[in-house]
């Protein structure tokens, strides 16, 4: 009963809060033609509960397949390191990391999610398929 401040100068507007993503996302492929898709509620609901969900996905074949970035150092760079950077977050990654160290590294990135890393030696020239 908001009565009581009848008359009252001031006005309130409630803000929305965005819930945070679903926790311990899992997917399985059922079928040729099917997925199963499992995950926890977010630990944050944004002050209500969350009654859905959006789930998105993509045809490779229509829309072109996901991004690849690679990153190329010169096998004679033994030692040091360099900062990946993503929207004001960074993660320094020493020189000669494993593709699992780099992975792991990005992954701890904000809002990044799962990324593989594929490391592969050329001539002279260390690669990290991203």
């Amino acid at each position: 009963n908001a009565s009581h401040i009848h008359g009252s100068p001031f006005e309130v507007t409630p803000q929305a809060i965005e819930p945070s993503s679903p926790t311990h996302c899992s997917l399985s492929i059922t079928g040729w033609d099917s997925l199963e898709v499992n995950w926890s509620a977010p630990q944050d609901d944004g002050g209500t509960a969350v009654n859905k969900y959006l789930i998105e996905s993509w045809d490779a074949n229509k829309y072109g397949a996901t991004e690849k970035q690679q990153l190329r150092i010169k096998e004679t760079i033994t030692g040091g390191s360099f900062t990946l950077s993503m929207h004001s977050h960074s993660a320094d990654v020493s020189i000669g990391s494993s593709a699992l160290e780099l992975e792991k590294l990005i992954e701890s990135l904000p809002n990044i999610g799962d990324v593989e890393v594929l490391r592969t030696l050329e001539t002279n020239i260390i690669v990290y398929d991203i």
